[in-house]
C-alpha cells in the first residue's frame, strides 16, 4: 500500500481522517479521507493469535451438571 495520497501525493499523517471502519474476518477495513478530499479504502490485516486462552469460564447449568454426573 502507498504511504502517499494517490490524488495529491501528501504523505499520510494525522490529517488523514478515518471516516469509517469495519471489522471483517480478514482484518479491519478503514476508510480515510485526505485533506484534498480523496477517500482511501484499506484492509489492515489482523495478526493470527499464537494461541487462544480461556479468560473466564462459567459452570454448567443444573440440568447439564446432572447429565454429566449420570443423574
Amino acid at each position: 500500500m502507498s504511504e502517499h495520497c494517490d490524488a495529491c501525493g501528501r504523505i499520510e499523517g494525522p490529517w488523514h481522517r478515518t471516516i469509517s471502519r469495519h471489522t471483517t474476518s480478514e482484518g479491519e477495513i478503514r476508510y480515510t479521507r485526505c485533506l484534498c478530499g480523496s477517500v482511501a479504502v484499506r484492509l489492515v490485516p489482523v495478526p493470527e493469535p499464537a494461541a487462544a486462552a480461556v479468560l473466564a469460564r462459567t459452570g454448567p447449568d443444573a440440568a447439564v451438571a446432572g447429565l454429566l454426573r449420570g443423574d
